[in-house]
């Protein structure tokens, strides 16, 4: 079921009138930059903070597919935590987020095929326990069976959108 989320009286309900878990709307915008990556659709992402955010990160999830070419699910526990990769032509969208607990999760790459890639990625900030606005945005070059280690604040978020160097 696609989820167009709302707020009523402090209480987020998708489009049936069912509620919806509270950590949707996480106040973390790296875990806003990781929604349409990890989700079905560019509508399920929670658009309550893109008047929040910078303009390179609107510019970012305006750049992630509806449809992919492959999913590869890297790691996950239900209710606490999850980390996918997606395929859309030769570019990869990965994403991951968690509940209200940090964690550090390894990300293994081994699904790209040979070759150096690119990747620009969105973290959470070092106060981003505190300040759900600190984020980091860099780009880093890896490659095919790298493994990324990354870090996710409480209600937080990861994201990097991965090409290949041509």
């Amino acid at each position: 079921m696609t989820r167009l989320p709302g707020v009523v009286d402090d209480q987020a309900y998708d489009i049936d009138g069912m509620p919806v878990p509270p950590w949707w709307f996480s106040p973390g915008r790296s875990k806003s930059v990781s929604v349409p990556s990890l989700h079905r659709s560019k509508h399920n992402s929670p658009g309550h903070s893109y008047g929040m955010v910078k303009k390179h990160v609107r510019d970012n999830n305006t750049k992630v597919p509806t449809t992919f070419d492959e999913t590869v699910p890297m790691d996950g526990k239900v209710g606490e935590y999850v980390a996918l990769a997606r395929r859309k032509g030769d570019t990869w969208y990965v994403g991951a987020m968690s509940n209200w607990d940090a964690r550090d999760l390894a990300l293994n790459l081994s699904f790209l095929s040979e070759g150096a890639y690119v990747a620009e990625v969105f973290q959470d900030g070092i106060n981003a326990d505190r300040d759900a606005t600190d984020y980091k945005r860099e780009v880093i070059k890896t490659a095919a069976g790298d493994t990324l280690k990354i870090h996710l604040a409480p209600g937080g978020g990861w994201a990097a959108r991965i090409e290949k160097v041509k």
